[in-house]
Parts: C-alpha cells; sequence; structure tokens
C-alpha cells in the first residue's frame, strides 16, 4: 500500500495545474467524436434493432406505449423502459432514418467517456492513470458493438448512469452531503431502468468502500446500502417476471438443450474468452454461438474461477486496492451475463463488456505505472503502440457494423457453422429483393441445423415468392411441425393455400391471429435469436 501511495504521489497531478487536465480530456473526448462518427452512415443491422426500433409495435412515442414500457416492459421480454423511451423520441424526430440513432448513441458514449474520466480521477488523482485507463475504455473495438449498433443504446445508458451514480457515491462519502446521496439513488434506479445488467451495482459500493478506506462493515455503511439493495431486488423480480410474460422473448435451443451443470461450466468458459476478448480482441462478433459439444479445454474456465477468487482473497490480504477493485469492477459488472441462467442468444456477446472492460483498463494502467521507473518509459510506449492498435480495429469494426449483410458475413467468416448468421443474411438478402443470395443462404442455414423453423418458414417467403408453392408448403409444414406456436407460420401457410386451392385456409388464419393477434403483416421473416 504505501508503494502505490508514494507512485501516486510521484505521478499526480498538481491541483493548480488544471488547464492539463482539461487539454486531456477535450482530446479523449476529440479523438472519440472522430473515431466513433463514420458509424452515423451505418444502417440498421436488423439483429435486436428489429425488436427494439424497425418491427416494434410500440415504437411510436405516446403515453400509451410509454406506459406499456414502464408497467410491462418490452414486447420481446426485456425491461429497459427508459432505453425504449430514448429510441421512442429519435423515432418521433427521424422515423425510420437511422442516422440520428447514431448520432444519438455517439453523445450518450462520448458523456459516458467524460464520467469514466471523472470518476477515474476522482479515486486515482493521478492524470497519467486515468488518461490510460478512459483510453482503453473508451477506444477498444468491443465497443463498436455498443456505439455502432442501435440497440446498443442499452449498454450505454446503463453504464452512463452506473458510472454517475457511483462517482456521486465517491462524492457523498468524502462531503457528507446527503443530497449527493440521493442523487447516487436516483442514478442507479436511471440505470436499471435503462437495463438490468445493473442489478449487482450494490455490491460494488461495498469495494468503492474498501478503496477509499474507510470501513466497510460498521452499521452505518450497511443501512446506507439498503435503498440500492431493495431496488435491485425489486428490478431482479421485474425483468424475471417480464420475460416469463412474453410470448416474443426466445431463449436459443442449443442452451437449454445442456444440463444445468454444463451450462455452469459454459459460463465459467465464457468468463474466460471474455477476458481473452478484452486482452486480444481478434475475434469479436455479433454472434458468438454455442459449441455442438463442451469442449474439453472449456474446464480451464473453472481453474481460472477458482484462481481468480484466490487472488481475490490474496489481493484483500496483502492490501492490494487498485488491483482487487479492478478485477471485482469487471466481474461485478460481468457475471450476470454469463449464461448461467441463458437470457440470450449465444455463448458471448461482446456488447456486454461495454462497462466491465474499465476493470481490465485499470488492471492494464496500474500494472505499468508500478513499474520500476527505468521500465515504465517502455512499458508507456507500449501501452501507446497498444491503443492505437485497438483503435485502428475500431475504426476497421465499425465499417462491419454497415448493414445486416455485412456484419452477418463477419459472423459467417469466424463461425462458419452459424446457421442462425446465414439465416439472417439470407433476411438482408430478401430485403434488398435478390432472391438468389437468400434463398442460397436459407439452404445453407437449413443445413446446418434441420431444425430450424425459423429458416424453414423464411425459405417458404421465398418458394412464395418466385411461385414453388408445393415447395413452400412442405417447408411451412415442417416448420409448424417443429414449432406449433408459430404464427408467422400459419400466416404463411394461410397465404400459400390461396395459391393451392386448399380449403383448410380459414383455419390457419385463425391460429395465426389467435398467436398474435396483433399482427397485420402478410408474409414474415424472422431473424434466429
Amino acid at each position: 500500500m504505501k508503494k502505490e501511495q508514494n507512485q501516486a504521489k510521484k505521478t499526480a497531478i498538481k491541483p493548480e495545474n488544471q488547464i492539463l487536465k482539461r487539454i486531456v480530456i477535450f482530446a479523449i473526448l476529440l479523438v472519440n467524436l472522430i473515431v466513433f462518427y463514420p458509424s452515423t452512415k451505418c444502417g440498421f443491422i436488423d439483429w435486436d434493432d428489429t425488436v427494439y426500433v424497425t418491427e416494434n409495435p410500440n415504437i411510436a412515442l405516446n403515453s400509451k406505449n410509454i406506459k406499456q414500457s414502464f408497467t410491462k416492459g418490452e414486447t420481446h421480454g426485456v425491461y429497459a423502459p427508459l432505453t425504449a423511451l430514448s429510441l421512442s423520441m429519435n423515432f418521433a424526430q427521424a422515423k425510420m432514418n437511422p442516422k440520428p440513432y447514431h448520432i444519438t448513441n455517439i453523445v450518450i458514449h462520448l458523456i459516458t467517456v467524460l464520467l469514466a474520466f471523472f470518476l477515474l480521477f476522482s479515486l486515482s488523482k493521478n492524470l497519467l492513470f486515468t488518461a490510460i485507463v478512459t483510453l482503453f475504455f473508451s477506444l477498444h473495438p468491443a465497443q463498436v458493438e455498443s456505439v455502432t449498433y442501435i440497440a446498443g443504446r442499452r449498454d450505454l445508458l446503463f453504464s452512463l448512469f452506473a458510472i454517475a451514480s457511483m462517482l456521486l457515491y465517491i462524492k457523498y462519502k468524502t462531503k457528507e452531503k446527503s443530497s449527493l446521496y440521493w442523487l447516487s439513488i436516483g442514478c442507479f434506479l436511471l440505470s436499471l431502468l435503462s437495463k438490468t445488467q445493473a442489478l449487482l451495482f450494490p455490491f460494488l459500493l461495498f469495494v468503492v468502500d474498501y478503496f477509499l478506506n474507510l470501513k466497510v462493515i460498521t452499521r452505518k455503511n450497511i443501512v446506507e446500502k439498503i435503498p440500492y439493495f431493495i431496488l435491485m431486488i425489486v428490478f431482479g423480480i421485474v425483468a424475471v417476471s417480464v420475460k416469463q410474460a412474453s410470448p416474443e422473448f426466445k431463449i436459443t435451443d442449443e442452451a437449454l438443450e445442456f444440463p444445468f451443470f454444463y451450462r455452469v461450466l459454459f459460463g465459467l468458459w465464457g468468463y474466460v474468452l471474455y477476458i481473452y476478448q478484452v486482452l486480444v480482441p481478434n475475434h469479436l462478433s455479433l454472434i458468438h454461438p454455442y459449441p455442438n459439444a463442451f469442449p474439453g479445454y472449456g474446464y480451464l474456465g473453472v481453474v481460472l474461477a477458482c484462481g481468480v477468487l484466490y487472488w481475490c482473497y490474496w489481493l484483500f490480504k496483502h492490501n492490494k486496492k487498485t488491483t482487487l477493485f479492478g478485477v471485482l469492477f469487471f466481474s461485478i459488472n460481468l457475471v450476470l451475463m454469463l449464461q448461467f441462467f441463458p437470457n440470450s442468444y449465444g455463448l458471448l456477446n461482446d456488447h456486454y463488456l461495454y462497462l466491465p472492460i474499465l476493470g481490465i483498463g485499470i488492471l492494464i494502467a496500474h500494472y505499468v505505472l508500478s513499474l520500476n521507473p527505468k521500465y515504465r518509459k517502455v512499458a508507456l510506449g507500449f501501452i501507446g503502440i497498444y491503443i492505437t492498435v485497438l483503435t485502428v480495429s475500431t475504426i476497421n469494426r465499425i465499417e462491419v457494423f454497415s448493414n445486416p449483410i455485412t456484419v452477418n458475413t463477419d459472423v459467417i467468416e469466424k463461425y462458419p457453422d452459424s446457421y442462425v448468421a446465414y439465416n439472417n443474411r439470407g433476411s438482408a438478402f430478401y430485403k434488398k429483393n435478390d432472391l438468389e443470395h437468400a434463398l442460397q443462404d436459407y439452404n445453407q442455414a437449413i443445413e446446418l441445423f434441420p431444425k430450424s423453423a425459423y429458416s424453414l418458414n423464411n425459405r417458404s417467403v421465398i418458394y412464395l415468392t418466385i411461385g414453388k408453392f408445393d415447395l413452400a408448403m412442405a417447408d411451412l409444414n415442417k416448420a409448424i411441425s417443429i414449432k406449433p406456436d408459430y404464427a408467422d407460420a400459419y400466416s404463411n401457410r394461410a397465404i400459400t393455400k390461396t395459391y393451392t386451392k386448399d380449403t383448410t385456409i380459414l383455419a390457419d388464419h385463425n391460429k395465426a391471429i389467435e398467436l398474435k393477434p396483433k399482427d397485420r403483416q402478410s408474409t414474415r421473416l424472422n431473424s434466429s435469436h
């Protein structure tokens, strides 16, 4: 601890030298603006953008839809009313023009970066440390999925308010102003309303107390956390209830086919992969599908998890506050996303890393600045090169998110067996009226996963469009046999029957209306997530 304090004294910015601090802040924000502005040329990418914006029946900005979001959540089984409200505000102004949505995402990202800078500086009082971590956090290529992907708005908003809440909490602890305490609770509430990934935030406050050399286990300190934990419990119950009540919420079949024991192993292995993705982001992808079988090397996840737990104990025992803070910041913000209880498609999701990356940045910067002075300059040079390489990778990755075809092609290049990516790229080709390539992708998706009801339904739409009604009927019959509650397949089969003179057409129409009474669309394509 003494060594850490001495190091902080050597590199800390003098209180009167605020001009340098402002220059650094301005430079970081300017670089982020330059790097991410090209994303304003990107479109919707038809993954979660569909359920949040392009096919969201409640996207219009009105009191009915706002009430629906806050009381019942979104139709796809997610409780994120503040995110939904912000997207509805974009829709009211821009309709289906993606540029204003992207500009809003960039602005939120810049505000989050600014708050992260203030948070790091308030903890370290070290400008060089703060600059390194902020640059690593803000320019990492994994952040592209949250900033450039319109549906990534949820990650941006929850992170912004979580960082604001922690910053206000730290100021409350140093100034003892009750107004700061209640503002911190208010920001935590806004974070939860943006995305429930913030649920475990109250535990981070105990880590902050430890870092600030405050007595953690005292009656006053525990009582102060009660409102945070009440919100955590309430929103945890709400999130589960909304998922269970939504007929639109879909979990990947691959995840549910594995016994719970293997889902735990997948979660621990996912933790390993997330660390790798942060340090060596050469395999980022919109989709990270589950492997067909649990890999033997996946058991390393158990070893690493046990190693991290022991490391945390060792760090606590030896009073290594900064390192322990970084490890726990990364782990606590990520643990709910490790798919122990599957809540989305795929083993990993890059956008889950948006806030946790800050923890890894803290570890890297602290390690470099703790080196012997004769090695520190060399290490800082390597860090500069590393962040530059990450920034170039970020610029290149933004191009991947240009449209649904480019983003799904990127997934296919990294996961050639991903039937979901072929299905979704096929839908993108269909919307461009490129039926030949759409049919090729649907064929490939079905070859990889013959039980994909969504791909069968989508291929039937191609057959229906080109007049191959018997093939369309065969695909739809099979899709319904696989998924008997598939409203879109019933609707498409009813349309197909109008061409085959089948007299049972009314039964399919009635079934489609029964399963999805609010749907007025004719032929429907579906994403496989």
